[in-house]
């Protein structure tokens, strides 16, 4: 895997795949807006400040979240790592 010039995590097989990496401080509010302007990905990368991966947000846990009942108004201003899955430690 490699970053594209998006900053996009690009996986160089034979079949290419765009996973976007999301802050790990942005906020969920932040997350969800950028998380709708890609309908057709399941995943994003969460990274902290020096773009290394952290773990990842699947989108439906994510969203289902956000809906329940402590919701967007409990989550809005937390930031994204919160609801990662983290990378396990080698």
């Amino acid at each position: 895997m490699s970053f594209n010039a998006l900053g996009e995590f690009a996986d160089t097989s034979s079949s290419t795949r765009f996973v976007p990496h999301l802050p790990a401080k942005m906020s969920c509010r932040e997350a969800l807006r950028t998380i709708n302007g890609y309908p057709d990905v399941e995943f994003f990368i969460v990274c902290d400040s020096s773009s290394k991966p952290l773990g990842y947000l699947e989108r439906k846990p994510f969203l289902l979240a956000l809906s329940g009942r402590l919701g967007l108004g409990f989550y809005s201003s937390k930031p994204v790592r919160l609801l990662m899955i983290p990378f396990k430690k080698r």
